[in-house]
């Protein structure tokens, strides 16, 4: 997760294959990105605050925020992904190996090889001229971002680096392991580096009791804030090596944190589903933004704004006040997982696809079912036409199809896909 660079929107990725961007001050969902391919491994703004970059399975994709487009693709399967300070590069970790990307023209530019195991956390320094990078063969790497060149290996965790942030003032490096350990790494120049196989000059005392999944520092410096799969937010006082330990109610491991750019706010994402907002300087929530019961699968939201519709793995369609943040209704008769929900182009009627093969369509100002569309394999996708009066679903066994909302008869539109498209 990642706040933009005016602090008013929190973006956060997930393995639903969306991207959402939520409102800081409201707590509320401003915009869902669904882009193809797979789940979301990581999300970076640039500085200007226009563009997001996301990673995930099938690579890189650039993101217009205020429109909610695509404005261009990276190839390669990405685990993290971060912006450099000026915007013109993006560096994407694939696999045990970095790509540098050219923003501009789209080209790759340098590729780092040396870790011998998959990249987790890639970031650049505040200057843009080191980018580092932690890894599953228990190293932290630093690397000159202009040439691609290493520049020095280090080593002291006992198991893989989860993550890794430089201090704002780049004199030092954080990087956070399986080990359950949070090491701190001297970088006051180019030229005064750690050296290859030197250990961290500090070990902070963060007391995690599993893993240390990220790491990030306080705009100011003084804070550096941990999470990990012991469910916990921890804040260590820099000056005195002292450390809070939050009780987030998150429920599954916490793997992502970030500061706000004033350091007025802190956020913590979940595996339980859930993102929330803290006051770091209280240790208080401030809000949770959830977006699922259970996993959730897919959201929408009505033309007007006015409702939020959620499925997922419990099987149920959610359909929320966006106004108040409060359960309008629960819709229920899938016997699988719902993949998907989107709403007509009128707003009357929303549509959920299920791994139990069928579409429903559903009246929203009643909330009753007024169609069930089967067919023999799950549903992929769902979406109307301009006009509202057809439908077109996509399944697992690469069937696309297009249904007449009124009839509730159906044509293939092609068999040539042997997987989901």
């Amino acid at each position: 997760m990642v706040f933009s660079p005016d602090g008013r929107t929190l973006a956060t990725a997930s393995d639903d294959r969306t991207v959402r961007l939520w409102d800081t001050a409201t707590g509320k969902t401003r915009a869902t990105l669904s882009g193809r391919g797979g789940g979301q491994a990581g999300v970076a703004f640039a500085p200007d605050g226009r563009t997001l970059a996301a990673g995930g399975e099938n690579g890189v994709q650039l993101w217009d925020v205020a429109t909610g487009t695509i404005r261009a693709r990276f190839p390669s399967q990405v685990m993290a992904v971060a912006f450099s300070p000026d915007g013109r590069t993006i560096a994407a970790a694939d696999g045990a190996r970095v790509s540098l990307w050219d923003v501009a023209s789209g080209k790759a530019r340098a590729m780092l090889t040396g870790h011998t195991g998959i990249v987790w956390s890639v970031a650049f320094s505040p200057d843009g001229r080191l980018l580092a990078t932690g890894g599953e063969d228990h190293t932290a790497r630093l690397w000159d971002a202009s040439t691609g060149q290493e520049r020095a290996t280090l080593t002291g965790h006992t198991g893989p680096v989860r993550s890794v942030a430089f201090s704002p003032d780049r004199q030092t490096l954080a990087s956070g392991g399986a080990d359950k350990t949070v090491r701190m790494w001297p970088v006051r120049s180019t030229t005064r580096l750690p050296h290859d196989g030197s250990d961290a000059d500090r070990i902070l005392r963060t007391h995690h009791t599993g893993q240390v999944m990220s790491v990030a520092f306080s705009p100011d410096g003084r804070t550096l804030a941990s999470t990990g799969n012991d469910k916990t937010l921890r804040l260590t006082d820099l000056a005195t090596d002292e450390s809070q330990i939050i009780a987030t109610g998150h429920t599954d491991w916490v793997t992502s944190v970030a500061f706000s750019p004033k350091g007025h706010l802190l956020a913590t994402g979940s595996e339980d589903g859930t993102a929330r907002l803290w006051q770091p300087d209280t240790g208080r929530a401030r809000a949770t933004l959830n977006s699922r019961t259970g996993p959730l699968r897919s959201v929408a939201l009505s033309p007007d704004g006015r409702i939020l519709a959620t499925g997922g793995d419990d099987r149920k369609t959610l359909l929320w006040n966006t106004a108040t943040g409060t359960l309008r209704a629960t819709l229920t008769g899938h016997t699988a997982a719902v993949r998907f929900v989107t709403f007509s182009p009128d707003g009357r009627t929303l549509a959920t696809g299920s791994v139990d093969g069928t579409v429903r369509l559903w009246d929203v100002r009643t909330t009753t079912s007024r169609r069930v569309l089967r067919y023999r394999s799950g549903v992929w996708s769902v979406s109307f036409t301009p006009d509202g009066r057809s439908l077109i679903s996509r399944y697992d066994d690469g069937e696309l199809r297009q249904w007449n909302t009124t009839t509730g008869k159906s044509h293939a539109i092609t068999t040539q896909h042997t997987k989901p498209v």
